[in-house]
């Protein structure tokens, strides 16, 4: 069985845009090089109607001889205007006008983008207008820019530090990607120069990041995940703390660019363990090294360690300026997969991982001498392309390949992308693992269709957590029917009480500095009938979402739990009316869903020399495991759920353990 990738969503069409870009590239600009006239006039011709706003610009720093640094700037912000426009409509200002109206009315988070949804709809990006920079910004708005961005380059302490290169991506870029086209510097300085004032000591670059860093999380982030295109905008964001990490990022920028502080946006094109992009802001300390941080999550701290290992494959780095690497790109395929094609993207892995050089040849690159082939990460839709390269004579060579990550190389055909041999993982002194599948079999026990790691976490929040039993609704006379010690998986788990007292009330109460995070309970007589009582516990959440109080521990939906608005002292359990002889009781802790489900239908693939091949389907069970026999050593699996879900990531099969990748 061969799953194929289409990619439908992720290749971009030629817009005009587009192809501005591609003729443009060829004259090879840079923010410093003087000898750009033809690009200027490139740009200039492109600019139709607004021609003269854009010459008024290089026309007012060309007379101002002895400040030539602010015609280069000026120069820079043109000749890349061309890939910048906002993105407009009557669908994206119904939803922005209904998400403020339904966040303003007190719901937060993913509650409140699901009214809004269902109330007007999302933005409609088939239908919204890109109006183009180049065609409609005023000479007073790129000065007005230009004279921020220099008076706090020079003006702040650390200025001294920073590069006119690196000014020029991370500090003078008036706008981020497709948000409105807004005057946003002198507002976001007037609100944060003041703590700056109060605050720095000195000339550090990552103090005074994380005096503001500090300022703005003060106030609750509501975070979504699912906040749709385009980006939201510096207006929306000065006042708003909502929306998805792309939207801290823009943020972060809005805030720390407005005071001189060279920050920006990184990101994975696809994530190696996730199915999504991911986006974290960086900025660049006195000697211009990255330092990573993310608003509400990590702050600017150099090498800060973190109990979620962060894998990430390929790392971009999202400049203003265009890159030529794209243009390389261009020349070589008439369509780009991906996110590949986006043309301000500048590998920056090296500065994440440890830089390496890896060549393929010969059947790792099915032969090839020549051609472009596709680095790619797992996707359940299909392989989907973080890097490329050109075979030149039978070799092929990658730089700054993460190790211990899952990639497999694949050609691009009829928009499809085929692997061209088996995945492989680098090792961290660059050597390959293929998982090719071997003539050996062994019988494999499968728990769980989708990694591990972004649930161990939450598990420890039950180490220590106590079933109760009392009569009296204050529990003054609590005995502890029975104590987790541990859990290591999300699933359900049946347990036995340590006594047989008749019972009224009974409780799960959550060990200290946890959220109690019980997603379901239920409690059986002797004779295996369902106790039903009424709900009692702690009240509230956090953030007020409804669907998260206690209510949600007895709905018969796994995937709610109770996020309790406190860390210590939270509890939620059952009324039963009279007392009750409690025989066994029933929970499942906070999951994903993704623990073998009884009654749904799951089927396991490997990976064969033809691609995804199948072994054949299975129906989930009580037991809460799936029985595979003669499976192939040494291959590469992917549990597949027919039922339902949408998370699988591939796995190996280890020490009678599935190991993910």
């Amino acid at each position: 069985m061969e799953i194929k990738s289409s990619l439908k969503s992720a290749f971009k069409s030629t817009s005009t845009v587009r192809v501005v870009l591609y003729v443009y590239l060829f004259f090879s600009l840079s923010c410093s090089n003087d000898k750009d006239r033809k690009g200027i006039e490139f740009v200039l011709m492109q600019a139709g109607d607004n021609r003269e706003e854009l010459e008024y610009v290089l026309d007012y720093y060309g007379k101002i001889p002895d400040d030539s640094l602010k015609l280069q700037a000026a120069k820079f912000l043109i000749v890349n205007m061309p890939y910048y426009y906002a993105l407009e409509g009557s669908s994206l200002d119904n939803f922005k006008r209904g998400f403020i109206n339904t966040t303003d009315s007190g719901y937060q988070g993913k509650e409140a983008l699901d009214i809004t949804e269902r109330k007007v709809g999302f933005p409609d990006l088939r239908r919204l207008t890109p109006v183009r920079d180049i065609e409609i910004v005023k000479a007073q708005y790129i000065i007005d820019n230009i004279e921020h961005s220099f008076k706090v380059w020079r003006e702040q302490p650390w200025g001294k530090y920073i590069s006119f290169g690196d000014f020029c991506e991370y500090i003078l870029p008036y706008r981020i990607e497709n948000e409105p086209l807004e005057n946003w510097k002198q507002r976001y300085y007037d609100r944060y120069q003041p703590v700056l004032d109060s605050l720095l000591k000195n000339d550090n670059i990552l103090d005074a990041c994380k005096i503001i860093y500090d300022h703005i999380v003060e106030d609750p982030w509501s975070f979504i995940l699912e906040m749709p295109e385009p980006h939201l905008g510096a207006d929306f964001l000065f006042d708003r703390r909502i929306g998805s990490c792309r939207d801290r990022c823009d943020l972060a920028i809005y805030a720390m660019r407005s005071l001189g502080i060279p920050v920006g946006t990184d990101m994975v094109l696809h994530s190696p363990d996730q199915a999504n992009r991911h986006f974290w802001s960086f900025v660049l300390d006195n000697e211009g090294k990255t330092v990573e941080f993310t608003l509400w999550e990590e702050p600017p701290v150099p090498d800060l360690k973190t109990e979620l290992e962060k894998k990430r494959g390929k790392v971009y780095r999202n400049d203003f300026s265009y890159k030529k690497e794209s243009l390389e790109l261009y020349k070589a395929e008439k369509n780009i997969p991906g996110l590949l094609g986006k043309m301000n993207l500048r590998d920056v892995s090296d500065q994440y991982f440890k830089s390496n050089e890896i060549e393929f040849t010969g059947k790792e690159i099915n032969r090839l001498s020549r051609g472009v082939l596709y680095l790619c990460v797992f996707d359940i839709n299909g392989w989907y392309p973080v890097g490329w390269g050109e075979v030149s004579n039978g070799t092929l060579k990658l730089q700054d390949v993460e190790d211990n990550v899952l990639f497999t190389l694949c050609s691009l055909t009829e928009n499809m992308l085929q692997p061209v041999y088996y995945p492989f993982v680098i090792g961290k002194d660059n050597s390959k693992r293929y998982f090719t599948p071997s003539a050996n079999k062994e019988t494999v026990h499968l728990k769980r269709k989708y990694t591990m790691k972004f649930m161990e976490q939450h598990m420890k929040r039950f180490r220590g957590g106590r079933f109760e039993g009392a009569n009296d609704i204050h529990f003054t006379d609590q005995v502890t029917l029975y104590t987790i010690d541990s859990i290591d998986l999300p699933q359900f788990y049946a347990i036995k009480p340590d006594t047989n007292v008749p019972l009224r009330y009974i409780r799960y109460y959550s060990p200290d500095h946890s959220l109690c995070n019980m997603a379901e309970l239920s409690f059986y007589d002797k004779e295996g009938n369902e106790l039903d009582g009424t709900i009692i516990g702690s009240d509230g959440a956090i953030f007020n979402e409804e669907r998260l109080m206690k209510q949600a521990v007895f709905d018969k939906d796994p995937l709610t739990f109770f996020n309790a608005p406190d860390t210590t002292g939270m509890w939620v359990g059952l009324d039963f009316g009279e007392k009750k002889e409690v025989g066994t009781i029933v929970f499942l802790p906070r999951n994903d869903d993704n623990f073998i489900r009884e009654g749904e239908i799951y089927e396991l693939l490997y990976f064969a020399e033809s691609g995804w091949e199948s072994m054949g389907t299975r129906i989930g069970t009580d037991s809460q495991v799936l029985v595979y026999e003669n499976a192939p050593k040494n291959a590469l699996y992917w549990l597949r759920n027919h039922t339902k879900g949408k998370e699988e990531r591939p796995f190996s099969y280890e020490d009678h353990k599935q190991v993910w990748w």
